[in-house]
């Protein structure tokens, strides 16, 4: 089969909540290998983060990976799998599926972020929302987004808050704001205009004009409502491809994105 060029992301985030416990990790797992088996994609790596396991990525059923299920994710804060190609010497950066979640204690932030080649799942098909929705299920996520962008821009990273691949300087400088932002900032601002924004009622309320919240502006400005997703406490608002750079032009000068910084441009 051959990879197509593009990726299919999802980004979510939560903040000042206690960390997942290791049910959180299982469903987290039992999800991603779900998800992988319906897509045909094989799992071929996986990395646990936590004291006491191996900082190296071990083969998927191998011994890192037999311990995490024998001990019932035990002393885990954090859980990735990958789908590489075969023979791979580089899963870490070959990689054409990617799942992780984890917990920062520095920021008090949980995230979880899932890119899978488009060849497997579609940003525009309907197996797409199936993914997000299997995600959304796991923890009390305060804010998350969805977006497809090309592989050699590496958009697992652009997710974590890092650079890597083929970014431009627009692109660096809004990684940065987006880096440098305080938990705080992040509740109440937009990390920038993705297709799919996942926002929450605070995100809404939040005055970011005289008279004019964001709930507001977005009423008064975009073709397509935002829908209530009731069961995950959270509002997804669609933009439209021609909408999305004039809305981040707009919603930047009046400093309700994050990424939008003397100027800078698209994350």
């Amino acid at each position: 089969m051959e990879l197509k060029s593009t990726a299919s992301a999802l980004g979510l985030h939560s903040y000042h909540l206690p960390p997942p416990n290791r049910d959180v990790y299982r469903r987290f797992y039992d999800a991603v290998i779900a998800l992988f088996a319906e897509r045909n994609i094989e799992a071929t790596y996986i990395g646990v983060r936590g004291e006491g396991w191996p900082k190296k990525l071990g083969k998927f059923k191998g011994k890192t990976h037999k311990r995490l299920l024998e001990t019932g994710f035990a002393n885990v804060d954090g859980v990735s799998v990958y789908a590489n190609p075969k023979d791979s010497d580089a899963p870490s950066f070959d990689r054409f599926a990617y799942a992780s979640i984890g917990f920062s204690e520095f920021s008090n932030e949980t995230y979880i972020g899932v890119v899978v080649n488009e060849v497997f799942i579609s940003f525009c098909g309907e197996e797409y929302r199936s993914m997000y929705e299997r995600f959304l299920d796991l923890f009390p996520w305060d804010f998350g987004y969805g977006f497809s962008d090309d592989v050699d821009k590496y958009p697992e990273f652009h997710i974590l808050g890092g650079g890597y691949g083929e970014l431009s300087a627009e692109e660096e400088s809004a990684l940065q704001a987006w880096y440098a932002s305080s938990p705080e900032t992040r509740l109440q601002k937009l990390r920038d205009v993705y297709p799919k924004n996942f926002v929450s009622e605070k995100h809404l309320e939040t005055e970011i004009a005289e008279d004019m919240t964001l709930r507001k502006w977005i009423d008064e400005h975009s073709s397509t409502d935002l829908v209530r997703l009731t069961d995950y406490g959270l509002h997804l608002w669609i933009v439209d491809d021609q909408e999305r750079d004039h809305f981040r032009e707009q919603l930047g000068k009046m400093g309700a994105l994050i990424s939008i910084v003397s100027g800078a441009g698209s994350a």
